[in-house]
């Protein structure tokens, strides 16, 4: 049976604004899986901009007719998208419970007070950075639902030479954009109008553009894809802090790399699909980089596969949108309210052994000495020499701890299957590994553990940054993750540690994030349905690179969080293969072509485990290797035929 739903908006939908298309496309997604769905909106909308079919309530009321329809019974839920959205929210409790109120932009966020949101009410969240600031505010847990979109399969490629900028007003960079243009006279750009200018506005803006002869002001167009079908770059410059920013992934669709302000939302949005600068940054760096981005070359073209599949994630995501609202909404009794510091649960703690007890002892003591004692650790050993497996058993002996349970493998099996032999003996919901030569700081199961239970966003697996340290003499030496490396060069290190404070991480990185962001395998901890979907089943081909299967094997069924405090220390010894500061520095060496081929081998293997666990149909596997290099989409695909 569909649900009766309303979207309500305090907005006309007869203009091309980011929180238009969005209800149109909801609106739209929502009547394709079945449900009933009415619009409530002021007037001004042409006829255009209607959903085909969907019935219109074109009202100045809109309030009190949302309100009225509750009561007598014709809608079940009202979904409300608006500016001011605490002054929809119904002093009755019965009806209270029937509305969603549906956040795009934290400008509003910024506005509410304690209690203006009472805690019947629920909240969706266009993006994770308007879920996290939502929580920030309020401590309620917003439900994340991604704007949604639908392009032609065969939809045009853009061959356009301007640099696009939509909606020319002050708060998305009109100054900046301006400034661009002027340093850049040999390129020719397009301001599109987005917002609805009054005529003083537009007297404005010409008087800025009018010293511009290099600038063409363009109204705005119903049909979207006409704005980008001319593009060869989007510019992006905002300066207050989306809440997503639509027009990136709109732009990648058509082939259109973007350049955006590293702020708000607008990371999300833009992924691979193009570059993001400091929002303050000097008109000139970002000249520098348009220009750069413009130029054809290996950049480029690297670019324009990017935007490619940073278009394909976001579409395949919004396939799922509009079910996950109605799976939301469909549960009146569930409140948004969470404990702020939930109870830490039990973690399993998992150690491969093989032929090293000359510094296991020492990897024990520091899973021993956490700060947090509720864990369980495991330790496997792989069917080592027998000397070496008698002095394990000596060692786990003097330690007498009822939390350490040693398993003796009959077999041989490698460290994935020794792993995997293990795992299946253990419980918690969440796993942490770490090698026989490793330590884990005091705080390492604390720290994340309470990062997997971050109030904003549940992820497959975190990670932390590391240190290395000398096996006989202690030493510690800080070498610098990639995350680290990002931090430096896009001068966000500040930022981030904000954000790690407030959240127990400093960084998110998505699924269809493919480049190396973890460390070792000892700076691992994982949600256990993640590590159920890549059980190898048939046996186990692969022995080795265990920190490879499992990150990226959780790593795409729900991104990675990254914490930048180093919490865990890899050992450095004559038998281990980050010996050499300059491999190890380099994520052990993961560039070079050995090591790119096991990675590549234990990729496709990992995302076709997950494939098979959950039934996927082709379409699904189709839309599931764009989570993979292009390079390794085909042997995935010949895998799963």
């Amino acid at each position: 049976m569909s649900l009766r739903l309303a979207l309500v908006t305090d907005h006309p939908l007869a203009h091309g604004g980011g929180r238009e298309r969005s209800i149109i496309e909801l609106c739209r997604s929502l009547r394709l899986i079945g449900e009933d769905v009415t619009i409530i909106a002021p007037p001004g909308a042409s006829d255009a901009r209607r959903e085909p079919d969907a019935p219109y309530l074109s009202t100045t009321t809109v309030k009190l007719t949302a309100e009225r329809l509750l009561e007598q019974g014709f809608v079940d839920i009202a979904i409300y998208n608006a500016e001011d959205l605490r002054s929809f929210v119904s002093t009755n409790p019965k009806l209270r419970r029937k509305q969603v109120l549906f956040v795009r932009d934290v400008e509003e966020v910024k506005r509410w007070e304690p209690g203006s949101i009472p805690d019947d009410v629920r909240l969706l969240a266009n993006s994770h950075f308007v879920a996290s600031r939502i929580w920030e505010k309020t401590e309620k847990r917003a439900e994340i639902v991604e704007p949604q979109f639908t392009f032609h399969p065969d939809r045009p490629v853009a061959v356009g030479d301007y640099v696009t900028f939509i909606n020319p007003v002050r708060q998305k960079g009109l100054e900046l954009a301006c400034a661009i243009a002027r340093l850049l006279p040999h390129r020719q750009f397009r301001f599109v109008e987005g917002w609805k200018q009054v005529e003083s506005q537009r007297r404005m803006l010409a008087g800025m553009l009018v010293d511009l002869p290099n600038v063409e002001f363009v109204p705005w167009r119903q049909d979207v894809e006409t704005h980008y079908l001319g593009a060869r770059a989007l510019l992006v410059p905002s300066q207050w802090e989306e809440g997503f920013g639509r027009v990136a992934v709109e732009a990648n669709a058509y082939g259109v790399p973007v350049l955006a302000s590293d702020i708000g939302g607008l990371p999300e949005a833009v992924g691979q699909g193009g570059w993001l600068i400091d929002p303050q940054a000097e008109p000139g760096v970002w000249a520098a980089a348009l220009e750069e981005m413009l130029h054809d070359g290996s950049q480029r073209s690297t670019l324009l596969e990017g935007a490619a599949e940073n278009a394909a994630y976001h579409v395949a995501r919004s396939q799922s949108a509009a079910r996950r609202v109605v799976e939301f909404v469909s549960l009146p009794d569930r409140l948004p309210r969470v404990p702020a510091r939930p109870a830490l649960p039990c973690v399993d703690v998992i150690m491969t052994h093989y032929n090293y007890t000359g510094y296991v002892s020492t990897a024990i003591a520091s899973v021993l000495g956490q700060s947090y004692g509720d864990f369980r650790l495991t330790i496997i050993d792989d069917r080592s020499s027998e000397v070496e497996r008698s002095a394990l058993i000596r060692i786990v002996e003097q330690f007498a701890d009822p939390r350490i349970n040693l398993i003796l493998g009959e077999e041989n099996r490698g460290q994935i299957g020794a792993f995997f032999h293990a795992f299946g003996r253990c419980t918690s919901e969440f796993v942490a590994l770490i090698d026989p030569d490793d330590v884990y700081m005091p705080d390492f199961l604390k720290l994340m553990l309470s990062a997997h239970l971050n109030p904003v966003l549940p992820t497959g697996i975190a990670t932390c940054e590391m240190v290395t340290f000398q096996h006989g003499s202690g030493d510690l030496t800080r070498f610098f993750s990639r995350t680290r490396q990002r931090q430096r060069l896009e001068a966000t290190k500040a930022e981030d540690a904000d954000f790690h404070g407030r959240f127990g991480y400093g960084k998110y990185y998505p699924p269809a994030e493919k480049a190396w962001v973890w460390g070792t395998t000892s700076s691992l901890m994982c949600r256990r349905s993640c590590i159920e979907n890549i059980v190898p089943d048939g046996g186990v081909k692969f022995r080795f690179d265990l920190d490879t299967y499992l990150s990226f094997g959780c790593h795409v069924q729900g991104g990675t969080l990254f914490l930048d405090t180093p919490l865990a220390a890899r050992g450095r010894h004559g038998g281990n293969v980050a010996f050499a500061d300059e491999i190890f520095s380099d994520g052990q060496n993961r560039n070079k072509a050995s090591f790119q081929s096991g990675m590549s081998d234990l990729r496709v293997a990992a995302i076709r485990q997950i494939a098979l666990a959950k039934s996927m149909g082709q379409d699904e596997i189709v839309e599931f290797s764009k989570l993979l290099p292009q390079e390794e989409r085909a042997a995935f695909l010949g895998a799963m035929s």
